[in-house]
């Protein structure tokens, strides 16, 4: 079964021919330009294996921490009480629900609940070539490589990993985020879309309000889905006449629909969680990050995950985030005829509620990138775009080709320190506050 969802929906795998003579072609474009559908598939199916691999090795290595000892306590409590109490939590309760399912078959221990956050993580992997293919645009020629590359850099991912393994709700945030993605993709292109079916505006629903109920931040992904999709018809409005959209109708009432299943829990838990975030802010009195300072701490944190890998300054950091943004711009002025993909648009928009919401209510805890995991996708899908342009009008220039494999080269040197370090030290030493 895994096999035909691959083979059907994973990798894209029509109109695949070589590029014209003549073209210089990345390292990616040839590789996926050799394979079949079949040697694709085996691909992924070998990424998944891998990314199991990685997230089972060592899970009691990492010590349990305050925030895993909360999603414990939470999950023991009968489900009544289990509402009650994350109703005065800054977490909904759609996680600790299912960890209290997953306690009931097999247990509480340690090794066993980090398991739960594997299984929930894992999909993840498998879902990204879902969403490169839909929001990224066509490879000219058609080749599987943004697919490719996307499911390498999510396999891969220090941050990914990191919250694989932790008992916390972030690694499921990521999975549902990329399902969101890929129901809301029809939406979030320039285009106008084709108006959608009934059962795949259900589906639009019943991943958003699984988002909202999982986590409170996370609502943030749908809101700057929604404001793209809102100014993409009036830009389209503006180019043409005004016509009647069905499709933006469809859109918001999936929305809607998803807020009226979500209107319960906001009822019963409005009034107790908002003493409770009043109290945390006063209690915390962390100081409203600077837009800079807000937008490298997550992209970093995105990139190779919380800690920097040994050897590794904020000096060379910040280089890293400079040559990454200057790629960026070689490969959208490389698509600027095509437009920029729309997970760029949605994670510039996404992170701008945040940054808006951390002035209103700083909360700045270590590691509190985390709180951000929706977004991360839309980042991953962005950086697939970079390593692996999916147009290429004209060959590109010598420069550009440097920068690129230069870019590359330095992702896989962090990603490896990272993954050591993380294998290899603990990176939890001392109890934390709560989030």
């Amino acid at each position: 079964m895994v096999e035909t969802l691959i083979h059907r929906t994973a990798l894209p795998t029509d109109d695949v021919r070589p590029a014209p003579p003549g073209k210089r072609r990345s390292f990616w474009r040839l590789a996926s330009e050799q394979l079949s559908p079949a040697g694709r598939a085996f691909i992924l199916s070998g990424l998944l294996l891998l990314g199991l691999a990685l997230r089972v090795q060592r899970l009691d290595f990492q010590p349990l921490w305050w925030d895993e000892g909360y999603s414990v306590w939470f999950a023991t409590h009968t489900l009544g009480d289990m509402l009650a109490l994350t109703a005065q939590d800054i977490h909904p309760p759609l996680y600790y629900a299912l960890l209290h399912a997953w306690i009931a078959l097999l247990g509480p221990a340690p090794h066993t609940l980090r398991l739960f956050s594997v299984y929930v993580s894992l999909p993840a992997i498998a879902l990204i070539p879902v969403a490169a293919r839909r929001l990224l645009p066509r490879p000219r020629p058609a080749t599987a490589t943004p697919a490719l590359v996307a499911a390498v850099l999510v396999a891969l991912n220090p941050f990914h990993l990191y919250y694989s393994q932790e008992i916390r709700m972030y690694g499921l945030v990521g999975s549902l985020a990329l399902l969101y993605l890929i129901l809301a993709a029809p939406w979030l292109g320039p285009t106008a879309p084709r108006p959608r079916t009934p059962r795949a505006c259900v589906a639009l629903t019943l991943a958003t309000a699984a988002l909202a109920y999982t986590q409170y931040y996370a609502i943030l992904l749908p809101l700057g889905a929604f404001l793209v999709v809102l100014f993409n018809r009036i830009k389209r409005r503006g180019q043409s006449s005004a016509t009647p959209d069905p499709s933006l109708r469809s859109f918001i009432g999936a929305h809607l629909a998803a807020a009226l299943l979500y209107l319960p829990w906001v009822i019963y838990a409005a009034p107790k969680l908002t003493t409770y975030v009043a109290y945390k802010v006063t209690q915390d009195a962390d100081t409203p990050l600077s837009l800079a300072d807000y937008v490298a701490r997550h992209l970093t944190a995105f990139l190779i995950g919380h800690a920097a890998p040994a050897g590794l300054d904020t000096l060379a950091l910040l280089a890293l985030l400079i040559l990454l943004a200057l790629l960026i711009l070689v490969g959208l002025s490389a698509q600027r005829s095509h437009g920029s993909p729309p997970g760029l648009s949605l994670l510039a928009v996404a992170l701008a509620c945040a940054f808006l919401l951390n002035l209103r209510f700083p909360f700045a805890p270590l590691r509190g990138e985390r709180l951000l995991s929706a977004l991360a996708p839309a980042f991953w899908l962005w950086l697939a775009a970079v390593i692996a342009p999916t147009t290429n009008p004209s060959p590109p220039g010598r420069s550009a080709r440097l920068l690129r494999t230069a870019l590359n080269l330095s992702l896989v040197l962090v990603t490896v320190l990272a993954l050591i370090r993380f294998f290899t030290i603990p990176l939890r030493q001392r109890r934390l506050s709560p989030p």
